[in-house]
C-alpha cells in the first residue's frame, strides 16, 4: 500500500509541477520536445481529510472556505453568487 501511495504522490508533485509552468523540471523529457508555450496555471489542492462528512452542512462548509481562501489568493468574480459559480469562476 505505501509503495501505492508514494507512485500518487508523486503523480500529483509532476502534473502539479507540469501546470504551473516548470519547465526545467522536464528538461531531457519528451514532454519538453512536446511543448512548446509553457503555460502557468493556478494549482489547487483540495483535503477531504479529517471531516465527518456525514453530519449536515459539513461538506458545504468545507467547500466555502475552500473557495474563500483561493478567492483571496486568484481574486474574486465580483458577479459569482453561488458556492458553485463561485468555484467555477475563481480567477
Amino acid at each position: 500500500m505505501l509503495k501505492f501511495i508514494k507512485k500518487i504522490f508523486f503523480f500529483h508533485s509532476t502534473l502539479k509541477c507540469y501546470f504551473e509552468g516548470k519547465k526545467e523540471l522536464f528538461k531531457g523529457l519528451a514532454i519538453d520536445k512536446l511543448e512548446k508555450e509553457w503555460k502557468q496555471y493556478p494549482v489547487s489542492h483540495l483535503d477531504f481529510n479529517g471531516n465527518n462528512f456525514t453530519r449536515p452542512g459539513v461538506l458545504e462548509q468545507t467547500l466555502k472556505s475552500f473557495v474563500e481562501r483561493q478567492e483571496v489568493i486568484y481574486g474574486k468574480d465580483e458577479y459569482s453568487v453561488t458556492l458553485g459559480d463561485r468555484f467555477l469562476r475563481v480567477k
